[in-house]
């Protein structure tokens, strides 16, 4: 999601352009309208924008200073420029202050939503190339984690990940320094780096981790933004990271049968529940014995180890993604003992669950 501020004197523009902004078909939000340049800046102390789109005659702080002063402060941020003047002057100035676009008034929707869409791709594609500048800058002083990285997974050392996950995630802040925006960026470029150094085939990819959706706020406070920016990045690297752990372990186990997937699907439906073995051999109409066999062949370990593992994995999003207290977390994965939770959590992951969330957090 790309926050958008929007800039014009004019209180029925700076409305029509909010709603634009809602209805366009680009993964964008307006987070605020403000009737000046100076305002905006005052407000770009305290929030985080990713786009400004601005008028240019407007009292105190015209919009042309306005995005001088924005690519000084704020160099991740892209401008669009919307006005009344079809001046060849002011739109050479816009060009050489590298706004995206410079759109007349009366504004025609489809134009404007075409730029809109236009400048997310060039937003996008600007952190790609911020990121992966710093990226080669400062990899070959992460060379130690990349080879950790390397190891566990040629090894399908899944133990290794979650650790291995928090180192990378402040070896990433260190790179992006104060742009955090860029954390996200940088969590990709490192997992392409990863898939490079194994010389994996260009079918088995890392995927796009999507963004979690409690975090999707309209308004974002500087205060707020280290955070909310870490989680981005360790969504994204672990969504990666444990795609191409499940790709290499597939290239040396067979195909999983149905059996086994109707098995996973019954378990993620009840995490809360306490789940019996001959519940799910009833599911799937077979031997309980025989049922426990099929699913170590297939996956490598026991139906117990699994639950456990999946139990923390949910255990882990409710942490980072809720304000859930712990022991509530506890019960929503199926364990009343909240002490024996704690000691499962840190077996897996290596911390306790607060810990866990202050490392990643911060």
């Amino acid at each position: 999601m790309y926050r958008v501020l929007i800039v014009d004197d004019a209180p029925i523009i700076r409305q029509s352009v909010s709603l634009a902004v809602e209805q366009a078909d680009a993964p964008v939000v307006a987070a605020a309208a403000v009737p000046n340049g100076a305002r905006a800046l005052k407000w770009l102390e305290e929030h985080v924008a990713d786009l400004c789109i601005t008028d240019i005659n407007m009292p105190l702080m015209d919009g042309l200073e306005l995005i001088g002063n924005i690519n000084q402060s704020h160099p991740s941020m892209k401008s669009l420029i919307i006005s009344s003047y079809d001046d060849f002057l002011y739109a050479k100035k816009s060009i050489q202050l590298h706004a995206l676009d410079y759109i007349l008034k009366p504004i025609d929707e489809q134009i404007f939503h075409d730029s809109i869409s236009n400048a997310v791709e060039a937003l996008a594609a600007h952190r790609v190339h911020q990121a992966s500048a710093m990226l080669v800058q400062h990899l070959p002083k992460h060379r130690a984690l990349v080879e950790q990285w390397s190891h566990a997974l040629k090894t399908l050392n899944g133990l290794a990940l979650p650790l291995l996950l928090m180192d990378t995630l402040d070896s990433i802040e260190q790179c992006a320094a104060n742009q955090l925006e860029l954390m996200p960026f940088l969590s990709m470029l490192w997992m392409r780096n990863l898939q490079d150094e194994l010389e994996l085939s260009p079918d088995m990819q890392p995927p796009a981790a999507p963004l979690f959706d409690g975090w999707n706020r309209p308004i974002l406070r500087r205060s707020e933004a280290r955070s909310y920016y870490r989680l981005l990045a360790i969504h994204q690297l672990e969504q990666c990271g444990y795609e191409l752990l499940r790709q290499l372990k597939s290239e040396h186990v067979p195909p999983q049968e149905p059996v086994i997937d109707c098995i996973r699907l019954y378990i993620a439906d009840r995490l809360c529940d306490q789940l019996q073995l001959q519940e799910l051999a009833d599911q799937v109409s077979l031997n309980k014995t025989y049922m426990c066999t099929m699913f170590k062949q297939e996956t490598g370990m026991t139906i117990w180890t699994y639950i456990v593992k999946e139990r923390m994995k949910h255990a882990c999003s409710l942490l980072l993604e809720s304000s859930q207290k712990v022991y509530e977390i506890a019960h929503a994965v199926g364990y009343e003992d909240v002490n024996h939770f704690n000691k499962l959590f840190k077996k897996h992951y290596g911390l306790s669950p607060l810990e866990y969330k202050r490392r990643i957090v911060g």
